[in-house]
């Protein structure tokens, strides 16, 4: 188990001096390459032995969004789950110990020789990899989204790319809420809803979008009542390919 304090910046918040959906993220991800690193398992150590990580599905939950100054405690741990995928948890809690936003992420090891997801006991990793408290695993399928009531083109920039020079995780739910068609037809950014932020993000990463790349993200409003619920689907515009769908339900956090 793995423990990191942090305090909220500034250039991490924005309008409202709370931090930034991406930040969240941002944070979340470099807790998690600390306790991988002081375990063996880190991207850099994997792609020496011809590994590395892919993160396959993500449930983020958030119960409030923490002002700037604020400082926060990131707890994580690791299990591995039938010797195919790693689930790994991520707490974060604020200095009274009431949780902010907690995570449930699920990963694949693949080999870089052969392209190909290979079982976590075939692998030098399998004793590192047994963790230390069990992980349910609760994360869904996301259904396709059939019918689009928005849509934008993202290029895909060398600031989107991670270690593995695809795009990072974090960004594909800002191109996400970037789609959002004002709030939808029933739905006033300005007025009523203009408190509301997400408070779940559901993703499944399907490929990885790389520099260069044209990006669809076409969205639409599946439930308004009593918290609006949205699919978004992101594909690449040359071929088609679908590289992520995502699922967010919003509330008002005042």
């Amino acid at each position: 188990m793995y423990f990191r304090d942090y305090q909220i910046r500034y250039s991490e918040c924005g309008a409202s001096q709370r931090i930034k959906l991406v930040n969240i993220f941002h944070y979340l991800q470099d807790v998690a390459d600390e306790h991988a690193l002081a375990m063996g398992i880190s991207a850099g150590q994997l792609q020496n032995h011809g590994y590395a990580w892919i993160l396959y599905r993500y449930g983020l939950q958030i119960h409030r969004y923490p002002f700037q100054g604020e400082t926060i405690r990131i707890r994580t741990w690791p299990w591995m789950q039938r010797n195919l995928y790693e689930l790994r948890i991520l707490e974060v809690r604020d200095e009274s110990g009431m949780m902010l936003f907690e995570a449930n992420t699920c990963w694949l090891m693949v080999d870089l020789a052969k392209g190909n997801p290979v079982r976590l006991n075939r692998t030098p990793f399998m004793e590192i990899l047994r963790g230390e408290q069990e992980i349910i695993n609760d994360l869904q399928n996301i259904p396709s989204l059939t019918e689009s009531e928005s849509e934008s083109i993202f290029k895909v920039r060398l600031h989107d790319l991670d270690a593995n020079r695809h795009v990072n995780n974090a960004i594909y739910p800002e191109w996400a809420i970037e789609t959002i068609p004002q709030w939808g037809k029933n739905m006033d950014m300005m007025g009523k809803y203009q408190c509301y932020r997400p408070y779940r993000i559901e993703i499944n990463y399907q490929n990885p979008a790389l520099y260069g790349d044209r990006v669809l993200c076409q969205t639409a409003m599946t439930k308004s009542v009593p918290d609006p619920v949205f699919l978004h689907r992101i594909s690449r515009e040359s071929d088609k390919k679908e590289l992520a769908r995502l699922r967010t339900t919003w509330k008002n956090f005042g």
